[in-house]
């Protein structure tokens, strides 16, 4: 088996060179000022004119990152002799997962926006309401300021200290987690029989029903489960359970009154998302592993506890959902290709719950249904599709987040402005409030 730098010439005539000497396998090992990380890997691609020798290409021929490199050179340098093992069970191509995250987030959205809307109608009809169910919070021109100094605050302490809060941004995401899915399967349980809403008092907990005690402290030990080993290969499952729970949490709690708020809200958190993708990539671009004095890689953690505690470089703040970009049942050594914010998923869905409640009102108002919450969720889904087919194509070489919400907001909210221009309900919907029979909170 060889071993290359990358650099010198292009990864075809490293191939091609490596299979005239008779080699096995070629190593090819990251390098360069271009790199954005130690553990960085890229697609090693066939420069024009060169095809066919790609083609003809029969050696198995691996990129590394930087910092195996450097392993490697380190043990080579101690005359030690090293077996290279190479294997990969691709769990779906890049195309294939970009199409199962459209279809889920699709679902959890559309499915999720729905959900509040539904049950204001259901309990305006007469209906008995789900034991312990409280209608939404309004949001309001308050609350637009309250997201502005929380965003403010929450992006300056990730600029500057994120390397020393990482860890507790990760463990208040575990708890918050925690209590989301908690509360989510609790409301489930209410629905579907009322024994599960008998109220109980915890100690320091206000009262609250005997299915969220119950369902706590399991809850809490699948988040310290994923803490402790959140950079195994399938620990994305625990991770998107919490972030869904977190989000269904959230869309079951507050709601947009009007098109205002919504509106303003809306371009916030698109502002908002601009400055994360600008300052992502300052903020998780890892620096160089420092090396020992004599040339060897730093020491492994000592301890599982030292181990679970250090930063690793998938490591991010967790407000996300991902696919792995490989299933080999080994950790992770880079972050998943695969990755859309729970903010990407709340507010079209925050949107789309508006958009349900015009409809109600209309049809509560004896005028003819509309058709605001199917147009827009139809745009979203679209939407999301072409963002993930743009994703999909520069997966490989994006240095940074790519800006979902952008896109997915305004493709959700543009038909929803754009039907009430048109039918000259826009003042209405502006002014607000826009309610199913059923009102919001305050």
């Amino acid at each position: 088996v060889l071993w290359s730098v990358r650099g010198g010439c292009n990864f075809v005539n490293k191939t091609y060179s490596a299979q005239k000497a008779k080699a096995v396998a070629l190593l090819v090992s990251n390098s360069g000022e271009r790199m954005a990380s130690e553990v960085e890997l890229t697609t090693m691609g066939c420069p024009r004119n060169t095809e066919q020798l790609c083609d003809e290409s029969l050696l198995t021929t691996v990129f590394i990152s930087a910092k195996d490199g450097r392993q490697l050179s380190f043990w080579h340098q101690q005359g030690l002799t090293m077996t290279v093992s190479i294997s990969r069970v691709p769990l779906l191509d890049v195309q294939g997962q970009w199409v199962a995250l459209w279809l889920t987030a699709s679902l959890l959205t559309i499915t999720a926006a729905l959900i509040p809307p539904v049950l204001e109608q259901r309990i305006a009809s007469g209906a008995p309401p789900i034991p312990g169910w409280q209608p939404a919070l309004d949001l309001s021109i308050v609350h637009a300021g309250g997201f502005v100094v929380a965003s403010g605050v929450m992006m300056m302490m990730c600029l500057f200290f994120v390397r020393d809060f990482l860890m507790v941004f990760v463990s208040i995401y575990c708890l918050v987690g925690a209590i989301s899915l908690a509360c989510v399967a609790s409301f489930a349980l209410r629905a579907l029989s009322p024994r599960f809403s008998y109220e109980v008092t915890p100690p320091l907990w206000e009262p609250t029903s005997i299915a969220t005690v119950m369902l706590l402290p399991p809850c809490i030990v699948l988040a310290s489960f994923w803490f402790l080993f959140r950079h195994l290969a399938l620990s994305w499952l625990i991770q998107d359970a919490l972030s869904a729970a977190l989000a269904l949490h959230l869309l079951l709690s507050v709601r947009f009154r009007d098109l205002r708020v919504t509106a303003l809200l809306v371009v916030l958190a698109v502002v908002y998302d601009l400055g994360w993708v600008m300052v992502g990539p300052v903020v998780f671009s890892h620096a160089p592993v420092s090396m020992m004095s004599d040339g060897s890689p730093p020491p492994e953690p000592e301890t599982f506890m030292d181990k679970v505690l250090q930063v690793h470089p998938a490591d991010t703040v967790p407000l996300i959902f991902l696919l792995p970009s490989e299933f080999n049942g080994e950790t992770e050594t880079r972050p998943p290709v695969v990755v859309l914010g729970i903010g990407n998923v709340v507010i079209p869905a925050l949107v789309l719950g508006l958009a349900r409640r015009a409809d109600y009102k209309r049809k509560g108002e004896g005028r003819r249904v509309g058709c605001y919450f199917w147009v827009s969720a139809f745009s979203f889904s679209a939407a999301l599709a072409l963002t993930c087919s743009v994703a999909s194509e520069t997966a490989e070489t994006a240095r940074g987040p790519f800006p979902f919400l952008l896109i997915l907001s305004f493709a959700t909210l543009g038909p929803f402005l754009g039907i009430a221009w048109q039918r000259g309900e826009y003042d209405d919907l502006w002014e607000g409030p826009v309610d199913a029979p059923g009102r919001g909170r305050e």
